[in-house]
């Protein structure tokens, strides 16, 4: 739905985006992350045609993009980019309107309340310019979503919301995925993003540095914790250590009298813990728990971003 090939912007004869590569897959939602001044909003100006690359070719929804974005295929984005600061003397029902019908949406007083509804908007007959922070915000999700776009490019979506909007707006959100949309956010919030969403890219100094998916994250198991009762002496270390090449024993401690607990690693982890198990369990030992320890979306996060050259 979104792919960039060599993607070049910039501001003032500066560059912005470098060589930029980017695939988002349909119906999935895609998480763009990484630090203030890296490209983020930038990109999502070139994606919405505010702001026209320099270099680089341009595809959304399957339309190769050359002399910015089409009326046509603006009408099937969703986009949240801009505070309406040109709207606050409208009210949030008169902004709506206004938003629904540039985008021809049906039945536009069921929608608008429809969505109000949704998102627990307070008023619709408020003046966007004296809502608060949060309540701007959600008007400004319901417009972005009025039409059910194919498309949905939303830049930081949770900012200003409480915890519980924030919820109902990513709920919103994997409502329209489940009904064909493709999603691509940015988003400072990574353990929020890791429980969200379907794939990420993690964006340094104007590049995509590294892109995984959910299905990725979550099978990257390197570490396990084990916890037993039982004998865990020196010969039941070694035999685990020689047996499976492979493991790093990282910690063994008591934890009360009769009670061990050993931290492993392994590149392969994920295929060697029955084995480990078991060869605990023939030493004599009784398993009390064994918990996988897979990547997090911020370890990965420091690792290409934060501490990468």
């Amino acid at each position: 739905m979104i792919r960039t090939k060599n993607l070049q912007a910039g501001y003032n004869g500066g560059l912005a985006l470098r060589n930029l590569q980017l695939h988002v897959a349909p119906g999935r939602i895609h998480a763009l992350l990484g630090p203030n001044g890296a490209g983020k909003t930038t990109l999502l100006r070139c994606l919405t045609g505010l702001l026209r690359p320099t270099s680089g070719s341009l595809q959304l929804l399957g339309i190769e993009i050359s002399q910015g974005i089409p009326v046509v295929l603006q009408s099937r984005m969703g986009v949240l980019i801009e505070s309406p600061e040109a709207y606050v003397k409208m009210t949030a029902a008169e902004y709506l309107k206004f938003f629904a019908g540039f985008y021809a949406v049906e039945n536009i007083p069921h929608r608008i309340e429809e969505l109000a509804s949704t998102f627990e908007l307070e008023s619709l007959s408020k003046r966007v310019g004296k809502m608060s922070q949060g309540n701007r915000r959600k008007v400004q999700l319901m417009r972005s979503l009025l039409h059910r776009p194919q498309l949905v490019l939303w830049d930081e979506p949770t900012e200003h919301l409480d915890p519980r909007a924030q919820r109902i707006a990513l709920a919103c959100l994997r409502e329209s995925v489940s009904m064909g949309a493709t999603a691509l956010i940015t988003s400072h919030r990574l353990e929020q993003m890791q429980e969200f969403a379907d794939d990420f890219s993690f964006l340094r100094q104007g590049s995509i540095v590294h892109s995984l998916s959910r299905e990725t994250l979550e099978s990257s198991v390197d570490e396990v914790e084990i916890e037993g009762v039982g004998p865990l002496d020196d010969s039941i270390k070694t035999v685990l250590t020689q047996r499976f090449s492979s493991l790093e024993l990282l910690s063994a401690r008591n934890l009360t009298t009769g009670e061990w607990g050993i931290r492993l690693r392994s590149a392969n982890l994920a295929t060697s813990i029955p084995d480990v198990v078991q060869t605990l369990v023939q030493g004599g030992a009784r398993i009390l728990r064994v918990e996988p320890q897979g990547h997090s979306l911020e370890t990965l996060y420091q690792h290409h971003v934060e501490i990468s050259p």
